[in-house]
């Protein structure tokens, strides 16, 4: 008797749905290395501590105990909306997150006055 295989999930993807999920995978792993990069360049730009905690209340919740930390996860979270993706077309992504970054803060300190 013959032993039927069973199709790899692979194969029942299209060639453009599998480029599309290998793309998401892609991304998905790369998100935190680069906004570990972006935060990195932002804190060193806006002259913000790394060590420091005084935006970890602003951008974050208390798992995080470091700037460093809180903002690269924050960068993180806004690399998936897709308005970052959109203006990250038309400027370098330095400068669009540092408007944003900016924006929050303020809105933030706005709230609480």
């Amino acid at each position: 008797m013959a032993r039927v295989s069973k199709p790899s999930p692979f194969e029942a993807l299209t060639r453009q749905q599998l480029i599309d999920s290998l793309e998401k995978e892609v991304w998905a792993s790369a998100v935190p290395h680069i906004a570990q990069h972006l935060a990195n360049q932002l804190m060193a730009t806006m002259g913000i501590n790394p060590k420091g905690i005084d935006l970890v209340m602003w951008v974050s919740d208390a798992r995080h105990q470091t700037n460093a930390t809180a903002l690269a996860d924050w960068i993180g979270r806004q690399m998936g909306d897709p308005a970052f993706q959109q203006e990250t077309r038309q400027a370098a992504p330095l400068a669009v997150m540092a408007r944003m970054i900016t924006n929050h803060l303020e809105s933030a300190e706005a709230a609480n006055s």
